[in-house]
């Protein structure tokens, strides 16, 4: 590490955003927990497509290998509308300089293999903690308000990946979060 040091950091949250984000910082030589709302973290959803970008990322930290057996190699995408057949999307990745693709994969399997990460990393997880509030204690350090009224912290950050249904998405003045109208960020 540079610069300040080790930072303390919660992630609320432990899907694979949250789970990246955990590897990423802990490898960086940071202190890590992530707090999860469910008794046990599980995967939610179903199958995703994870593009290039994405994949790039599972690289660094790993896990691609794993990743593209659990998956399916996807070369091109075709979309069109019914019932005219009209097509509006078609990508290519092999257009794409570099050897591109994306690859199909079952949240579960993504899930799994992050998760594994994680635990071999030896990245703490707290499960059955779903966060209600962040709120700053004295020395301007945030500290995780669980639902339960137990407190957690002080930390050095907090990374909100509990997705769109987070706690935390809210104004700072304790509104409810406002909902989306679709349920990605």
């Amino acid at each position: 590490m540079t610069g300040r040091g080790a930072l303390d950091i919660a992630i609320v949250g432990c899907g694979p955003p949250g789970m990246a984000a955990a590897l990423f910082l802990a490898r960086a030589g940071h202190r890590l927990r992530v707090f999860e709302r469910f008794d046990a973290p599980r995967p939610v959803g179903s199958g995703l497509l994870l593009q290039p970008t994405g994949l790039a990322v599972l690289k660094q930290l790993g896990v691609l290998e794993k990743i593209s057996a659990a998956g399916a190699r996807i070369d091109r995408l075709a979309g069109a509308t019914v019932p005219s057949g009209r097509r509006i999307l078609s990508v290519a990745y092999a257009d794409i300089p570099g050897g591109l693709h994306g690859v199909g994969i079952h949240r579960a399997s993504l899930f799994d293999i992050l998760h594994d990460a994680l635990a071999g990393d030896g990245i703490e997880v707290v499960p059955a903690a779903p966060v209600a509030a962040v709120e700053m204690s004295s020395g301007d350090r945030p500290t995780l308000r669980l639902a339960s009224g137990a407190k957690a912290g002080p930390f050095d950050l907090v990374i909100d990946a509990a997705g769109a249904q987070s706690a935390l998405r809210g104004p700072a003045n304790g509104a409810p979060p406002r909902p989306f109208a679709y349920g990605a960020i």
